[in-house]
């Protein structure tokens, strides 16, 4: 084996790679169910070399980083279309065979017990019906392809006695092959809790089921998930990054509940994700902090960055101009003056605003520089950098009404930032969520080279319509979440405007929780009414655009409404350390 070690590397990238873009399919067979049974079977044996060490270092780091996800993917799909009597592929008795082998292979991996027994359970139902079903079966499915479609009854009825009997071995593996998809018990059970109770598993029929096989995907997938995040904001001053832990099963759970396969665009995700909570992060700690003074000339460096080729005319903001004009208009397409050497950067004087450039411009790039960014078409890109330039201003923006709020007589109750809240929240709140910019640039991953997925002006305006409503949708369930922290830290939210106080809590305290509770229920109201606006523009856009771009879009919005409900139920922000 040692002779062919780069070959078996080759190998096993080309089929983990074929596997996670949709495209692993068996030239001789019609369903998707015998190559999984095939792989499954290779990589076990595969993992077997590795625990023993008998492979050579580039077959060690393929299997390694990607053999382990791909099992775990393939026992989560296999789990999830397993029929209630306990068959596969509506009552197929030689499909039902392959994914009973599958499960038997699957099962000699180092599962929690929790998963285990879903698999054993799974195992033994599928088994019943082979039993109950097996006899006088003609096994004539015409699954097979060789000039035409045809049966193959022999070797049908192999698998299917195979299925009958097999069992799993049992597998005694070390410790390093343990740690490749570990899982602490608690944890699992701990996750799974939680995540049954909210709306979108607990209405499913096999929600724990599907949360658990999500989790433990997660656990595949974690080291891969933490390697690929850049380090690009300092975290200096903050607790725990809790988000880290929630983040990779918003994308896998939903993915799995979707029952889709594509799973090549879940990574990019995951990190967009981290980083947008940790702008989050740095623009509360380190730009509200240490720059409370200077926010106008941190626009003009997000601005810079953003527009280095704009014309030489800026917009004044702030001091100048009212709250309700600067705080609503959108990016302005200019760049401050040029220094003495002829670049559009600040001042070298100005170290700290330096510092502040260069952490911003290299998350910048990190977006606009992906590969699928580079190769959508102009108008994408530059929808996207115009959406991640209000995406970074509206932080500001909430700096600048949090501070305001700060300051206020402690006389008045309500807070009046100059501008109504429907104009706040579909607008400078709506762009802080990331919904907007995070949506377009999902766009350009599920995009093929060179094209749009929406290219008409009215799938444009349907998918942007839709979007907005998702945003605001998710930043009222974020804000009914966080009220507590928000309080805390003195932050503006939803609450805090005028059109949710009609009563003056300085009256007693019970006033005061009157005036909380009933903003919330106020709040919670409004979200759900986007909601029906959302799902409203979502249909109107399935009329115009392919199912395979509404599958890939159901994705993206699950995902939103995951987050919404997790902040209903708990607050996973980080906050500042006193």
């Amino acid at each position: 084996m040692a002779e062919h070690t780069t070959e078996i590397a080759s190998i096993v990238v080309y089929l983990c790679d074929s596997w996670q873009c949709g495209h692993l399919k068996d030239k001789w067979h019609m369903s998707d169910l015998y190559s999984s049974m095939l792989l499954c079977q290779t990589f076990i044996l595969l993992l077997q070399r590795f625990d023993a060490a008998s492979l050579s270092k580039p077959a060690n780091e393929a299997t390694e980083q990607r053999v382990p996800l791909v099992l775990t993917q393939i026992l989560s799909q296999v789990l999830s279309q397993q029929e209630a009597n306990g068959s596969w592929g509506l009552s197929s008795i030689e499909l039902t065979s392959y994914c009973i082998l599958a499960l038997i292979a699957l099962a000699d991996l180092p599962l929690p017990s929790l998963v285990h027994q879903e698999v054993e359970s799974a195992i033994r139902l599928g088994k019943t019906f082979l039993e109950t079903n097996y006899k006088g079966h003609k096994f004539d499915e015409y699954l097979w392809i060789e000039k035409v479609t045809c049966a193959m009854p022999n070797i049908a009825k192999a698998y299917c006695l195979a299925a009958i009997t097999a069992s799993s071995t049992n597998m005694a593996w070390s410790d390093r092959t343990k740690g490749l998809i570990y899982m602490k018990e608690d944890t699992l059970k701990q996750f799974s809790c939680f995540f049954s109770l909210l709306p979108m598993f607990k209405e499913h029929d096999r929600g724990l089921q599907l949360i658990l096989m999500s989790l433990f995907e997660c656990s595949a997938m974690s080291a891969q998930f933490r390697k690929s995040i850049p380090y690009i904001f300092p975290r200096d001053g903050m607790t725990k990054a809790n988000y880290l832990e929630y983040i990779p099963f918003t994308w896998i759970g939903c993915k799995n509940l979707l029952g889709s396969n594509d799973t090549d665009i879940l990574l990019d995700m995951m990190v967009i994700s981290v980083l947008n909570f940790q702008v989050d992060e740095y623009m509360e700690a380190v730009v509200a902090a240490h720059f409370g003074d200077q926010l106008d000339e941190v626009e003009m460096v997000i601005d810079n960055i953003l527009t280095p080729n704009a014309v030489q005319v800026r917009r004044k903001r702030c001091r100048s101009s009212s709250p309700d004009a600067q705080e609503t208009a959108r990016p302005a397409a200019d760049t401050p003056p040029r220094s003495d050497d002829g670049s559009n950067s600040v001042k070298e004087a100005s170290m700290p605003l330096q510092t502040i450039e260069t952490v911003l411009r290299s998350y910048v790039d990190h977006v606009l520089k992906h590969a699928k960014v580079t190769t959508s078409p102009l108008a994408i890109k530059s929808h996207l950098r115009s959406e991640l330039q209000a995406f970074l201003l509206t932080h500001v923006a909430q700096i600048k009404h949090s501070m305001r709020m700060c300051l206020k007589p402690t006389t008045e109750h309500a807070f009046n930032p100059g501008i109504s809240y429907y104009r706040w929240v579909r607008s400078i709140s709506g762009d802080h969520t990331s919904c907007p910019f995070s949506f377009v640039f999902f766009s350009c991953l599920i995009s093929p080279p060179g094209k749009a997925c929406f290219k008409t002006s009215k799938q444009r305006y349907l998918a942007q319509d839709m979007c907005r409503h998702l945003s605001t949708m998710c930043r009222q369930y974020n804000d009914y979440g966080s009220v507590a922290r928000d309080r805390e830290e003195k932050n503006l939210n939803s609450i805090d405007f005028a059109e949710f106080n009609d009563l003056d809590p300085k009256e007693s305290p019970d006033i005061a929780r009157e005036v909380v509770d009933g903003a919330k229920e106020q709040l919670m109201w409004l979200a759900e009414y986007e909601r029906d606006c959302m799902t409203a523009a979502r249909q109107r856009l399935s009329k115009e655009v392919s199912p395979a771009v509404m599958d890939k879009l159901a994705l993206f919005i699950n995902v939103t409404d995951l987050y919404g409900q997790i902040y209903v139920a708990r607050d996973i922000a980080s906050r500042r350390q006193n």
